[in-house]
């Protein structure tokens, strides 16, 4: 098994159970909230085992359940883009980014996804808000260009 995959499979519980608590504080009386978890837990699962298309299925459900959530539309970018749906990855990052504003100077992975859309002005512009907080990424300075 490839040591990554070990550290995902590890780190599921502990991420799982940080994850819980984050979403329980001020949604204890939303409903919705353990079904979206189960989603959002399966879908973890199914990241840490390549299982693109089953994890995208699961993000969507939980994001029928918590359309606010801007880690569930993140996450689900991140799956996009590992299936090669560029414009979907680009879609969900966006609609991360528009309901938590604090991603975009650190979303390289948007950066990326617009590189591959063909959208090359702004993947730069993405990849300088990174400069901010990757000061001395050489990576991120050489996607920029």
């Amino acid at each position: 098994m490839p040591r990554a995959t070990l550290v995902l499979i590890l780190m599921l519980p502990i991420f799982v159970i940080a994850l819980v608590a984050a979403e329980r504080r001020g949604f204890a009386d939303e409903p919705a909230v353990d079904e979206a978890m189960k989603h959002h837990q399966k879908a973890f699962a199914h990241e840490a085992a390549g299982r693109w298309l089953d994890a995208a299925e699961e993000y969507t459900a939980a994001i029928k359940l918590r359309p606010n959530q801007a880690s569930l539309y993140d996450r689900r970018g991140g799956v996009y883009f590992k299936l090669g749906e560029i414009e979907k990855s680009l879609a969900d990052f966006d609609k991360a980014i528009e309901l938590n504003p604090a991603l975009e100077e650190d979303h390289w992975r948007r950066g990326i996804s617009l590189y591959y859309a063909g959208r090359f002005a702004e993947g730069s512009a993405q990849f300088e808000l990174g400069k901010s907080v990757y000061a001395n990424d050489v990576e991120n300075a050489v996607w920029r260009f």
